[in-house]
């Protein structure tokens, strides 16, 4: 089973209530919301064969948690490690590569040789500008609004700002899915996602 292609599909076709996830990207980081609906409907679609673990102590005498482990049901092998992160706000912030590198590194030092390893990377996506009557409920209004000009679309800059960090991280395949996260109010929310993997211990 490519345990890839079912968690491309899982995010392509996410579910939460009508404007749910437009609500949660805008007032909170949605980095755990949709981990944890993506945890859920991997394991309702994998849990005969494998084991589904949030937040996953991955070897026993390491304190290192893993945000999403798959396991082998049988053998117990951990044959994928996922680390998730969001952003609110377009645009390149050097912190985030060296996160990445952090989170690849971590995970390194738990995985079996053939345990895959991926970084899920989340940007909201918003291109029409946020009126300041929802400063109180909106998180980095300000800078959202500032990353919105008339020269470059936002999802143009987040794509950018992912390749500035894919620049620095081992080399292979990466998906990109955007999906509509609905409106809040009557600003159109969408989300793009980035599945960067599998790397291979061996390959860091």
């Amino acid at each position: 089973m490519n345990l890839k292609n079912e968690i491309i599909k899982v995010i392509s076709e996410i579910q939460f209530a009508e404007n749910e996830l437009a609500y949660l990207a805008l007032t909170s980081k949605i980095e755990n919301p949709l981990r944890d609906k993506i945890a859920f409907a991997l394991h309702n679609k994998l849990h005969n064969k494998y084991l589904i673990c949030r937040e996953c102590q991955v070897k026993e005498g390491k304190k290192n948690r893993t945000d999403l482990a798959i396991f082998e049901r049988e053998s117990n092998t951990p044959r994928l490690l996922i680390e998730f992160k969001a952003r609110s706000v377009p645009g390149y912030q050097p912190s985030y590569t060296k996160k990445f590198i952090s989170d690849l590194k971590k995970m390194a030092c738990v995985a079996d040789d053939t345990t895959e390893l991926y970084i899920i990377f989340f940007n909201n996506c918003i291109e029409e500008e946020i009126d300041n009557k929802f400063a109180k409920a909106v998180k980095y209004l300000k800078k959202t609004n500032k990353s919105i000009d008339g020269n470059i679309s936002v999802k143009d800059k987040i794509d950018k700002s992912w390749s500035k960090h894919k620049e620095a991280l081992p080399n292979c395949e990466c998906e990109r899915i955007i999906f509509d996260a609905g409106n809040y109010y009557d600003i159109p929310v969408a989300i793009i996602a980035y599945v960067y993997g599998p790397i291979i211990e061996g390959e860091l």
